[in-house]
């Protein structure tokens, strides 16, 4: 179970803040139900509706990379150096942020994992 706001700001609707708004203004419907105040708690099989838009939960996925020396941490470098989205070949779109680009020390379930090609 998660916050309804930050439901909402995952899927890429909003932002939580205007998600927030949105929930306060009573835009947001839960299985049919206006919402009206915050701290509402979600499950993944709940419909979430947002201004007449039914909000599509994605299943996360993980990429795990060992940088390379040399290989800079970021989606563009000024400096021209090679940023890790150069060693990651996939046909899907990759929505990267700040906070996903963070290293983190964290073991992964392997069945969670999904095989990615990387060029070298």
């Amino acid at each position: 179970m998660e916050r309804l706001q930050k439901v909402i700001a995952n899927a890429g609707y909003c932002s939580r803040r205007k998600a927030e708004e949105e929930i306060i203004k009573g835009h947001v419907m839960v299985n049919g139900e206006v919402v009206r105040k915050m701290g509402v708690l979600v499950s993944p099989t709940d419909e979430i509706i947002v201004n007449g838009t039914l909000i599509k939960k994605e299943e996360k996925e993980y990429v795990l990379l060992n940088k390379p020396r040399g290989v800079v941490t970021t989606t563009s470098d000024d400096k021209n150096r090679k940023t890790v989205l150069e060693f990651i070949d996939t046909d899907e779109l990759l929505e990267i942020t700040p906070q996903s680009l963070r290293i983190r020390k964290k073991i992964l379930d392997p069945t969670l994992r999904k095989r990615a090609s990387f060029k070298k």
